[in-house]
């Protein structure tokens, strides 16, 4: 109910609903109230309005509250977070690898504390570096040789730019350190006995 319903209903133009909240209740008794000590001269024009104000202040910020950037904010990471959530079901269901499952729930952690994902960064890391190569799984791994491929072609340009000796050298120590990483994790075919 709108203030200005309460109003006419505290005049006596409209009949008073069978519905009404607390807050509505509080409106209608306040304005009543005011009212009665308006007629009888108790309270000035100025000062009445003053109150009618208030009351429909009270009321308005009670029914529409104003929401702050930091709530606007907190209900967007709730929502994102709420369909990582249903992703996740929905992923279980299918029986989608573990791992998937973890970085999505990792990463609607990430969303929900505000860290800008470092917290769902460093488990990506460490699921590469831990449950890839411990369990040669191939997810991580495929993903890791891949980044791997991309910095060493790219550590390959900067080095054929450089003119500079000493740069060089420090670039080809990285490379040589993600070429050593890369063979380590690339699967190795497995000779056959019998050939």
């Amino acid at each position: 109910m709108e203030f200005s319903e309460i109003e006419q209903i505290a005049i006596g133009k409209q009949k008073f609903p069978k519905k009404a909240d607390r807050d509505e209740l509080f409106a209608l008794f306040a304005l009543k109230g005011l009212l009665e000590y308006f007629r009888t001269d108790n309270v000035s024009k100025l000062a009445a309005s003053n109150y009618k104000k208030q009351i429909a202040g009270r009321l308005e910020t009670i029914k529409h509250p104003k929401t702050t950037d930091a709530e606007k904010e907190w209900n967007r990471r709730t929502t994102e977070a709420a369909e990582i959530q249903s992703k996740i079901l929905l992923a279980n269901l299918l029986h989608a690898n573990p791992y998937s499952l973890l970085l999505q729930a990792c990463k609607a952690v990430s969303i929900l504390m505000d860290d800008q994902m470092h917290f769902y960064n460093q488990i990506h890391k460490d699921c590469h570096e831990i449950i890839g190569m411990g369990l040669d799984d191939p997810l991580p791994l495929e993903a890791e040789r891949e980044q791997l491929e991309q910095d060493i072609a790219l550590l390959e340009k900067k080095i054929s730019e450089s003119h500079d000796a000493d740069r060089n050298y420090r670039l080809n120590l990285a490379k040589e350190t993600m070429q050593t990483r890369l063979d380590a994790i690339t699967p190795k075919e497995k000779k056959n006995l019998f050939e």
